[in-house]
């Protein structure tokens, strides 16, 4: 990656009009693609609902008046009550708004019930009666028309109900229905659903305390279209206040769902003009103290410009709308995207040729972005329309400014000169990771905090993320409480839908028998249903052969039968003229819109439409007991309708809400570690890089938990940004450490630097929401602020803190970093090793405490401990274990002498035979974990040679043990022999025994002194013919000489096997951790050259070598691994690769050094090997 970025810089500054050119395309590219986007601003897109959840919703709003406007008339002095002039100003607003409203943007306004409107409804189902009898009516109907005399009684009581003094009103009835035929079907539409509680006076509409009047306004956007409620509710706050002018104790209140909306929109704009007002001097006051550079500002702006550009013009790729709302929000994407033009114009100052800053911010800047990329992305599959486009945007932003950064902004920029600030050099140089105060302080409170952590909540209820100005509360409070019908019925709603509105009838009457049984089994209390009153054309078609089949059937009685009766009682002949007028009248089937009488007003909750989406909906209203919802619903799942009610639904949307919120944390947590490891290369520097974010989200959630903040569905989507930040500083903290571990050159301050910078203009950024009145947007800064204090806290410590354990131990650095694989494999031999001594330990107790001492049960104890170890050395992952030269006499009565290389020597003897008996210092067998198994195995410890117990040496030689000893005296680390001590030997001279030799091979190597790692390597352990006990020597001497047979056998041992296979781990750890694409690069070198085995692996030994063009210097320093009697030259005049190798071979080799010019001696040396890869 960093080679690309590099070929391409020097490309385009070699050909600066194409880069021109490539940048001018492009841009004009992406206006063309903006200027093709539409906007819009419904705020519903946040919510996370799937589609049947979502048509719930929309079809509640559309019938539950949720997008209605209530004008609220009231007493500002509650004592004094006067309905007629409440009645007055009613009628003044309605007759203000019909005047003022030129541009037709009130869809209705209802002021009063309209009787003569009611009246009409009535007159329409008289007169249009065919269409709306069913089955059951025309049984009742024969049923009466059949019973004897029913037309002579009947007009009886028509002429009696005549004579009362409310005849009048009843008279058009009676003459259209005289035979009371019709009037029961007519009836029911007195059942039509109504949820509110009212009184009336004069016909309007009052509060049952008849405190106030109310005006129901209709919108035609909606509740959720912003901008055009927002003129239209402006127009009723006008013609309120003209009306209150004349009206002095008169208040008029505008609420409903349409104006919390603009509310909340007004509230969010005036917040955010404040807000960023504040934001804007103070971040350019930073940025001016920071930089002290007006070109170097301009062009961090002009990289963020480009990347809200290439943003908008990727999601005008995919849709061919987008949010307002999705991209203010992402507008606190800007603090991450700033990270990127901040951090290289910072960096100049520190490394003033630009391609060497290029060279060092490639990597953690392409690291930094793709992790974050990641994590936005982790929003697209959520169910939210507006979350998808806002994970889609913040990805496009962060895309395109680090595309701007990494290939235009190098050829725009400046050198300039470094800039003091002494406040921020002096935090730069900061290193809270030495501190152990602050340190120990950190992991108490982490622990606090994640305790509380578990105990933060998600905040599901959209109400409380709502703004309300303290009248709109009052108002809706009273609403709630006064007008609605709280009874002990819940409604569930049962809703047919189809492409046409035919189809949605034709369902909804093929429903009606599962509602009937419901109410039959007392399931369902009552339903509102359409069923009887607007049916499809087929149902029509079906019920006018119905009619025509009825009057044919009592065609007698309804004329010649009726008119006899009539001049029996005493009716005139033209009484029932609108009765015959009905019968003889011709029906055909009728469009929906003929009902548009029924379907605008008793039965306007029946119907939801969306026309653009061709989806028709019939609604039927049922009144369930709260316990039987759940069966009723299920009940209903099986008709070709759904069902949904309220509670559920905003369970639903609750519960969407928080696994939305769990999903973005896991998710994100995930999807960025994936992206470390994957840019990385490695696990343990994205364990490490991931740790702060993990760590500064427990201090997050610890924090709101302590200080009563809740998450809520719009600061939950800081979740996403905090990662992305604390995601960047990580990274940045991380290189910063690999560079100085690789070069021993000081970087951290200069990314601390930029890291105060950024997150300073993130503090300020979305911090000043602080002052905002939206909940909302206060809970964003409350969240922000949090957040970006665990972030930048976690990210100053942490990462320097764990890369310092990885390469650090007492101060030096390690000869091998710390790898997860290697302590895996330690924790595993140790778990292994910790199991088998707990048997041990209770073989020992059983054996040596509970029965008197047996030395066979003593030899049974330690072959047992023999079979143990062997199979453990045999079973170390990663190592290979090889014995050699072990004969039937090599563990007769002897003392074993060996080489002494890992703590694990001990128990090699004890794996090898059950016959050797250990000899020890007093300081090993006092260790509090094997004091008594060398009890109980009864090895000799000596303090000095006046200790040795005679007689227990032998008894040991007499029953056939022999005695190990190594001479060296302490563990030697390199690979090499240490001088012998004399004491072995004087032991063989004194009892006359042989000394079989060992010589072990690998083992410091596997596990080095002080190593909490098992390395992958070979352990070789290989026996000696025995040096006999002939007394031609003394003691003294023989130790000098078996020394020296042992450093010569050594030597020869090493040349065999420390190849350049067996170092190549040894190298290749030496680069790791000092930088992803040098550890690759020398990892591909060695495995492709086979690990220059060739030029390695040779027998042939040169004074001097003279390496040239040796990569990153991994062939050098293996060459001088293996020959250490070589004085390996290497030629490099690159500045980095010069200090990477130097300390590379730092501690390891003293037979390697690093040179930048060639002398005419070097060159002319008679025995100099070069090597030129």
């Amino acid at each position: 990656m960093t080679a690309t970025i590099l070929r391409l810089y020097d490309y385009m500054k070699a050909h600066r009009m194409l880069c021109v050119l490539s940048f001018v395309v492009v841009t004009l590219l992406l206006v063309v693609s903006v200027l093709r986007l539409s906007y819009k601003e419904d705020i519903s897109d946040f919510l996370p609902v799937d589609s049947q959840h979502h048509n719930a919703l929309k079809i509640y709003q559309d019938i539950s008046g949720a997008n209605k406007i209530f004008a609220v008339f009231q007493y500002r002095d509650t004592t004094k009550t006067n309905p007629e002039m409440m009645v007055t100003s009613v009628d003044a607003f309605v007759e203000t708004i019909q005047r003022a409203d030129t541009a037709h943007r009130v869809a209705n306004v209802m002021s009063q019930i309209d009787l003569e409107k009611l009246s009409a409804v009535t007159d329409f189902v008289y007169n249009n009666i065919p269409y709306f009898l069913t089955e059951k009516d025309y049984a009742r109907m024969d049923s009466l028309l059949e019973t004897t005399d029913y037309i002579h009684r009947q007009l009886q009581q028509d002429k009696q109900m005549l004579l009362f003094p409310s005849g009048g009103l009843l008279s058009d009835n009676i003459q259209r229905d005289p035979l009371n035929l019709f009037t029961p079907v007519v009836q029911k539409l007195q059942r039509a659903d109504t949820s509110l509680k009212f009184e009336l006076y004069d016909g309007h509409i009052f509060s049952p305390d008849m405190q106030k009047a109310f005006v129901i306004i209709g919108s035609p956007y909606g509740a959720s279209e912003t901008e055009n409620n927002a003129k239209l509710i402006s127009l009723l706050q006008t013609c309120s206040k003209k009306v209150m002018a004349h009206h002095r104790n008169l208040d008029i209140h505008i609420i409903g769902g349409p104006v919390i909306a603009v509310g909340n929109a007004s509230q969010i704009k005036s917040d955010s003009i404040l807000s960023v007002t504040i934001a804007v001097v103070f971040i350019m006051a930073l940025l001016l103290f920071t930089l002290r550079n007006l070109r170097n500002i301009f062009l961090i702006a002009l990289s963020i410009a480009w990347g809200w550009l290439f943003a908008m013009g990727g999601l005008a790729l995919i849709h061919n709308s987008v949010s307002i709302i999705v991209i203010g929000i992402s507008s606190v994407i800007l603090g991450i995207a700033v990270n990127y033009p901040l951090h290289f114009i910072a960096h100049l100052t520190h490394t003033p040729q630009k391609k060497q800053a290029l060279r060092e911010l490639i990597m953690p800047l392409f690291v930094g972005n793709i992790t974050t990329v990641g994590a936005f992305l982790a929003l697209v599959p959520l169910q939210s329309v507006a979350l998808k486009d806002l994970g889609l945007f913040s990805s496009f932003l962060l895309i395109g400014t680090i595309v701007f950064v990494l290939i235009y902004l190098p050829h725009l920029s400046k050198v300039s000169k470094e800039v003091k600030h002494t406040f921020l050099d002096k935090i730069s140089e900061v290193s809270l990771e030495n501190n152990p105060i602050v340190v120990t302080i950190v992991v108490v409170m982490t622990l606090v905090f994640g305790y509380y952590s578990f105990q933060t909540k998600f905040d599901a209820n959209m109400a409380n993320i709502n703004y309300m100005t303290d009248e709109q509360k009052a108002d809706m409070a009273y609403f709630q409480h006064t007008m609605m019908v709280n009874g002990e019925y819940q409604k569930v709603y049962a809703v047919t839908a189809d492409s046409t509105m035919n189809g949605a009838l034709d369902k909804n009457l093929r429903l009606q028998p599962a509602l009937d049984k419901l109410v039959k089994t007392k399931l369902v209390h009552d339903y509102s249903s359409c069923n009887q009153f607007v049916v499809s054309t087929s149902e029509q078609r079906r019920r006018l052969a119905l009619w025509r089949d009825f009057l044919h059937r009592n065609k007698e009685k309804l004329t010649t039968s009726l008119r006899s009766s009539m001049q029996t009682e005493g009716f005139s002949v033209e009484s029932f003229d609108d009765f015959y007028t009905l019968l003889n009248k011709s029906y055909r089937p009728q469009p929906f819109s003929f009902f548009s009488p029924l379907t605008t007003s008793l039965f306007a909750g029946n119907f939801s439409s969306d026309h653009v989406d061709k989806r028709y909906n019939v609604v039927n209203v049922l009144s369930v007991k709260g316990n039987n919802v759940n069966r009723v619903k299920d009940a209903l799942q099986n008709t070709d309708s759904f069902s949904f009610d309220i509670q559920s639904m905003n369970s639903a949307i609750a519960n969407h809400l928080s696994n939305d919120f769990n999903y973005i944390g896991l998710a994100c947590g995930l999807i960025v570690f994936f992206f470390l490891w994957l840019s990385f290369g490695n696990l343990e520097l994205a364990v490490l890089s991931f740790v702060p974010m993990a760590v500064s989200w427990l201090w997050i959630l610890g924090i709101m938990a302590l200080l009563g903040m809740q998450f809520n569905i719009v600061n939950v989507i800081l979740a996403t940004f905090i990662f992305g930040q604390g995601d960047d500083y990580t990274i940045f903290m991380t290189e910063g450490s690999m560079y100085e571990y690789a070069y021993r050159r000081k970087l951290l301050a200069s990314y601390k630097h930029s890291i105060i910078i950024s997150a300073s203009i993130m503090f300020i950024g979305i911090g000043t929401l602080i002052v905002a009145r939206h909940p909302a947007l206060h809970s964003l800064a409350e969240v922000t602020i949090a957040g970006m204090l665990s972030v930048v806290l976690m990210a100053y410590i942490f990462p320097p803190l764990l890369f310092k354990l990885l390469v650090r131990t007492s101060g030096t650095y390690r000869l091998r970093p710390i790898s997860i694989k290697n302590l895996l494999i330690m924790a595993f031999c140790t778990m292994v090793f910790f199991s088998q001594l707990i048997t041990v330990y209770l073989l020992g107790v059983i054996l040596f405490g509970l029965f008197p001492f047996s030395e066979k049960r003593r030899l049974w104890f330690r072959s047992y401990q023999q079979r143990l170890f062997l199979f453990d050395f045999h079973h170390i992952p990663c190592v290979r274990f090889s014995v050699e030269g072990i004969t039937s006499e090599t563990f007769s009565p002897s003392i074993i002498i060996s080489n002494h290389q890992s703590m694990l020597d001990a128990a090699l003897f004890m794996a090898l035979s059950p016959k050797a008996i250990l000899v020890s210092n007093k300081k090993v067998s006092s260790n509090l974990i094997i004091k008594k198994i060398f009890k109980w195995n009864g090895f000799i410890t000596l303090n000095d040679m006046n200790s040795i117990d005679d007689s227990l040496i032998k008894y040991y030689v007499a029953n056939g043990y022999s005695l190990v000893i190594f001479p060296e005296g302490v563990r030697n680390a390199h690979s090499s022999i240490r001088r012998f001590h004399k004491g072995a030997f004087l032991l063989a001279e004194k009892y006359k025994l042989d000394i079989q030799p060992f010589i072990i091979h690998g083992l410091n190597m596997v596990l080095p002194r002080n190593s909490i790692q098992v390395f992958p390597g070979q352990i070789t352990v290989k026996a000696y013919q025995r040096i006999r006990n002939e007394a031609q020597l003394s003691y003294a001497e023989l130790t000098s000489q078996t020394c020296d047979f042992y450093r010569q056998e050594y030597a020869r041992i090493a040349r065999k096997i420390e190849t350049a296979a067996y170092y190549s781990p040894l190298v290749l750890d030496r680069y790791r951790y000092k930088g992803e694409e040098i550890f690759r690069a020398v990892r591909k070198n060695l495995k492709n050259n086979n690990n220059y085995t060739k030029a390695v692996d040779t027998i042939d030994e040169h004074a001097v070598v003279l390496v040239k063009h040796g990569g990153y210097g991994e062939f050098a320093l293996l060459y001088a691994l293996v020959h250490r009697q070589t004085k390996v030259l290497v030629y490099e005049t690159d500045e980095n690769k010069k200090a990477l190798l130097t300390y590379c071979a730092q501690d390891l080799v003293d037979n390697l050094e690093v040179i930048d010019s060639l002398t005419i001696e070097q060159e002319g040396h008679n025995d100099l090997k070069v090597f030129s890869l």
